[in-house]
């Protein structure tokens, strides 16, 4: 594998196992906050309300990786009724 390419790979997939642990925590924490945007914009959405309004987003943020994940499948089977 040629340098370039390992070093665009440890860039966007991180060198260690906890670079790329946080690295998909911010891709999930990306998510939340897209879902908390939509759901702002159009709270009439027949999506489990209290899914948004029972905490906050910066609170929702600082779930760890097994909640985030949890409430993200919440959400997507709720849109998805």
């Amino acid at each position: 594998m040629s340098a370039i390419l390992q070093h665009r790979n440890t860039v966007v997939h991180g060198s260690t196992v906890e670079e790329q642990a946080l690295i998909v925590l911010e891709k999930l924490r990306v998510l939340v906050t897209r879902f908390y945007d939509t759901f702002t914009q159009n709270p009439s959405l027949p999506w489990y309300h209290h899914l948004f309004t029972s905490q906050s987003l910066e609170r929702c943020l600082q779930y760890p990786f097994d909640h985030i994940k949890c409430w993200l499948q919440l959400v997507e089977e709720a849109v998805q009724v």
